[in-house]
């Protein structure tokens, strides 16, 4: 290079790439090596800009990744000069006068770059969360589905132009989608959504990098999702899939179910004690063996009793006279 990061203040090298795994180190790192190589420039400060475990002397230890100024890039042999401007980088070569060409960024570099941003990621994963569960709540709006599907091609779109997706991330998701649409209207136990999820899920984790910043970047989206949804849920329909999720039926003592027996119709009603009460026991009344309770004296097998409190099971009894 004859000028380091576009002339005085510039800079050059940190070029570790991420995710910074064993096999993309060294990938990138004999990229490096050769290219410097290639052109005589000095291979061990190539290394050390990939990485870290390199390191050169005077100007980065090992465990840091190398990143020059624009003069210390001189220093080691890394640019040729420092230019304050274009021009004179011309005259350097001889070329003052000749025609310059400019790049501009377009819109689809820019577009890339902000689909790239890591807070757009986020947000974009936490309206396909958001939308997978609105689906299968609702199972058939297609409102939700609408703004989840856009959100996940501008998801994939963005990480396919910076690198990080490929084809088969992309075609996870969409075996994902399509499970769980079979999950609506096919028999499956759960089977079918539960596969669905795990392919959109893990299409997400390798879009990502598959590492660990992947999965705190999923557990962020998921979270938003899930507090934005349990705000929206009460507004939603209900769906054929979603009654099979949430058990919705519940045992009133309107429709007749009670956590106990109701003994209150043998208030007042005199038996007799089967057993020695001490004072719980076993009596009957009009044929019916019940447990009861004394009143706190121990009465004798065969004593005349009379039901004198029920509390909830507890039926509570006292000695009667002849």
């Amino acid at each position: 290079r004859s000028a380091a990061g576009g002339g005085e203040g510039g800079s050059i090298g940190a070029a570790e790439p991420i995710p910074a795994t064993e096999k993309t180190i060294a990938a990138l790192k004999a990229e490096f090596a050769a290219t410097a190589n290639k052109t005589g420039r000095n291979v061990q400060v190539a290394k050390a800009m990939v990485d870290k475990t390199a390191g050169l002397p005077g100007y980065a230890e090992p465990g840091q990744i190398l990143a020059l100024t624009d003069y210390q890039a001189r220093e080691v042999g890394y640019a040729d000069m420092v230019a304050p401007d274009i021009e004179s980088v011309l005259a350097y070569y001889d070329l003052s006068g000749a025609a310059v060409e400019e790049y501009q960024a377009g819109w689809e570099d820019k577009a890339a770059g902000w689909l790239a941003n890591d807070t757009i990621k986020s947000i974009l994963l936490a309206i396909v969360f958001l939308a997978i569960f609105t689906e299968v709540k609702t199972a058939g709006l297609g409102i939700g589905g609408l703004f989840g599907g856009l959100a996940a091609m501008l998801f994939f779109v963005g990480q396919y132009l910076s690198g990080m997706a490929g084809w088969l991330e992309i075609m996870l998701f969409l075996a994902g989608i399509l499970l769980l649409i079979m999950e609506l209207f096919i028999p499956g136990f759960g089977l079918w959504g539960i596969s669905g999820m795990g392919c959109i899920i893990g299409s997400f984790f390798l879009a990502l990098g598959g590492n660990t910043a992947a999965l705190s970047s999923m557990a962020v989206s998921l979270i938003m999702a899930i507090m934005v949804f349990l705000v929206i849920l009460k507004y939603l329909p209900t769906s054929r899939l979603w009654h099979k999720l949430i058990l919705k039926d519940q045992q009133t003592a309107q429709a007749g179910f009670t956590s106990s027996h109701n003994y209150e119709s043998y208030l007042g009603k005199s038996g007799v004690a089967l057993t020695l009460l001490r004072p719980s026991g076993l009596a009957e009344f009009d044929g019916q063996q019940l447990d009861v309770v004394s009143e706190g004296k121990y009465l004798e097998a065969g004593t005349k009793i009379k039901v004198v409190k029920v509390a909830g099971s507890r039926i509570i009894v006292k000695a009667v006279k002849e």
